[in-house]
């Protein structure tokens, strides 16, 4: 059943990445037009708040997904420990938020025509993500039956269960999961850590600038 559990949460992860190739521009373009009477016809800044809002919401789905099959899993009469579900899970909407993150923070800075005015928003999109995430992955645990309100939620569930059921009873499935889980969590650390040294390094420059200036001597005044 732990299998079926981590199965189905590697699905939902592929599930997302494709979701998020095939309707992000749509949804960018429906959220403009929708945006676009509220700030006075300024598609600018339509386009800005849809890029602010959108990844945001998304996360929070996202999370809330990992909670519902978290609740699911966990709630099975075979679940001896529910509160390994729920280790699991948050660590799975943790590390899959820090990667969406991440991915936002890139693709705001590896555009090819140059910034675009959306890339700020992009950053505090990416800044909010976990927060938002995390506060969703709470709200759908202790409220499953809210995001089964989302139209379409109870059939996607249903494949994805059977999917998790179906590759779960094969053993070689069961290590390329080991695997493919092992992998991932050192690729999420390691980006992790490597992103917070560089950041490091950047507040330590920042720094020893400022005590330079600060230590810098006053030019010597000439006598009159």
């Amino acid at each position: 059943m732990l299998i079926d559990f981590v199965t189905s949460l590697i699905i939902l992860s592929f599930a997302f990445r494709i979701m998020l190739m095939l309707i992000s521009w749509p949804l960018h373009l429906v959220s403009v037009v929708l945006i676009t009477p509220v700030v006075r016809g300024r598609v600018d800044r339509a386009g800005y708040w849809a890029s602010l809002v959108n990844p945001v919401v998304l996360a929070a789905l996202y999370a809330g997904f990992i909670a519902m099959i978290t609740t699911r899993y966990g709630s099975l009469p075979g679940a001896k420990e529910p509160i390994v579900y729920l280790i699991i899970g948050a660590a799975a909407a943790f590390f899959s938020l820090v990667s969406y993150a991440e991915g936002l923070r890139a693709k705001a800075q590896g555009r090819l025509l140059g910034p675009a005015p959306e890339d700020k928003a992009l950053w505090i999109a990416a800044s909010s993500c976990l927060a938002a995430g995390l506060a969703g992955f709470v709200l759908f645990y202790l409220r499953p039956q809210y995001i089964m309100a989302v139209p379409g939620t109870d059939i996607f569930f249903h494949w994805v269960y059977r999917l998790a059921a179906w590759l779960g009873g094969y053993q070689v499935v069961q290590l390329i999961l080991a695997v493919a889980i092992l992998g991932y969590i050192l690729f999420v650390c390691l980006r992790v850590m490597v992103n917070t040294f560089r950041l490091a390094l950047g507040g330590l420059r920042r720094l020893f600038q400022r005590l330079r200036w600060w230590l810098k001597p006053a030019p010597a005044q000439e006598d009159e």
